[in-house]
C-alpha cells in the first residue's frame, strides 16, 4: 500500500514539473482552437460519427437523459446534424467543463455543463432534430442547475 502511495504522490510532481513554466490554454482559448478545428471540416462525411445515447424513460423531474457518445457528427431523423466536441478537466487544467457545437444550419453553440466522460443533456421530448438538440440543457456542477445552449460568435 505505501508504495502505491509513494508511486501516486511521485506521478503528481512529476506532472506538476512536467506543467511548470507553460501557460495553461483559457475557456476562450480552447474555444477559437475547437471553432477553427470544426469550421476546417468542409465535407461532413469526414466527420467521425457520434450517437446521442437516451435513457428509455424520463427520470423523476420528468427529463429523457441524453449523452453524445463520442465528440463528433450527431444526425437527426430529419436531416439535420451538430458536430460537437466537448472538453472536462474537472477545472483542473483552467478550462473546466465546456461543449461547442456547429449546426447544420452553420450556428455555433456553447453549453458548460458537466461532461466527465461525456455531457449530460436533458429534455421533456425526444430529441430528434437540431431544434429538439438546441431546446435541449445540460446539467451543470450541481445536478439541479439546467444550462440552456448559448449562441457562439468568434
Amino acid at each position: 500500500m505505501k508504495t502505491i502511495i509513494t508511486i501516486f504522490f511521485c506521478l503528481q510532481i512529476l506532472s506538476s514539473a512536467a506543467l511548470a513554466g507553460k501557460k495553461r490554454m483559457t475557456t476562450d482559448e480552447w474555444l477559437v482552437l475547437r471553432h477553427s478545428q470544426i469550421e476546417a471540416y468542409t465535407d461532413i462525411s469526414k466527420v467521425p460519427l457520434a450517437k446521442l445515447v437516451c435513457s428509455p424513460s424520463k427520470n423523476k423531474s420528468g427529463y429523457y437523459e441524453y449523452s453524445p457518445s463520442r465528440n463528433g457528427l450527431i444526425k437527426f431523423k430529419d436531416g439535420t446534424w451538430v458536430i460537437i466536441t466537448s472538453h472536462s478537466m474537472h477545472k483542473e487544467d483552467g478550462i473546466g467543463d465546456i461543449s461547442l457545437i456547429k449546426t447544420s444550419e452553420g450556428k455555433y453553440y456553447t453549453n458548460m455543463g458537466h461532461n466527465c466522460s461525456s455531457l449530460m443533456m436533458r429534455s421533456k421530448v425526444h430529441i430528434t432534430s437540431l431544434k429538439g438538440f438546441l431546446s435541449s440543457v445540460c446539467v451543470g456542477d450541481k445536478a439541479d442547475v439546467l444550462l440552456p445552449w448559448k449562441e457562439y460568435k468568434k
